[in-house]
């Protein structure tokens, strides 16, 4: 079977090849730049994560006497308002911002840093005490 065509047709037949590489190289040109940015903003989580995780270690509610990782002790006098371990715990806060950068669950971040509260899967309705909003936007800033 012979293959016909006018010469007219010629430029067309390499407009639309042209344009088809065109396209590929476009979207290849995208996907390289789509997964450039994704190694960016991972990179920028990363350090984020363990940026807060250092303050963590430093920085400790005052009127908390830490017993373990996971135990502390506070006088009934320093409650306040609030009887949930929870809103003394600064390093468990620090943790919950970290873990939620990790998920990137930005939206929820965003609230907690706004002083909202907000409903966690593991620790129910909870925001974070000032001190450590201030912290955490010195470190990681608006998102």
């Amino acid at each position: 079977m012979a293959l016909c065509c006018s010469i007219e047709s010629v430029p067309h037949i390499m407009n639309s090849t042209t344009q088809l590489q065109l396209q590929r190289h476009h979207s290849d040109s995208l996907a390289g730049a789509l997964k450039h940015a994704e190694t960016l903003i991972s990179q920028a989580i990363d350090k984020a994560c363990e940026e807060i995780e250092a303050i963590a270690a430093q920085m400790q509610n005052p009127a908390v006497t830490r017993l373990s990782g996971s135990a502390f002790e506070i006088s009934s006098k320093s409650l306040g308002q609030s009887w949930d371990p929870f809103a003394h715990d600064w390093g468990m806060q620090f943790q919950m911002v970290a873990r939620l950068l990790r998920l990137r669950n930005l939206g929820m971040v965003r609230s907690l840093l706004e002083g909202a509260r907000v409903d966690d899967k593991a620790l129910g309705r909870v925001c974070l005490s000032a001190p450590v909003i201030e912290a955490c936007r010195l470190s990681i800033g608006d998102i």
